[in-house]
C-alpha cells in the first residue's frame, strides 16, 4: 500500500466516521440549542 493509498484510505474512514456521527447528532441538536440559549437566558 503506498502513502497516497493510504491517505485515501484513511481520509474515507475518517469522512465516514464524521457523517455517521453527524446523522446521529443531526436529531438532537435543535433541543441541545435550545436547551443552550434557555440555560443563558435563565442562567
Amino acid at each position: 500500500m503506498s502513502s497516497y493509498d493510504m491517505d485515501r484510505y484513511l481520509s474515507r474512514c475518517f469522512l465516514r466516521r464524521i457523517s455517521h456521527q453527524n446523522q446521529q447528532i443531526q436529531p438532537h441538536s435543535g433541543q441541545e440549542i435550545s436547551e443552550a440559549k434557555v440555560s443563558s437566558t435563565f442562567g
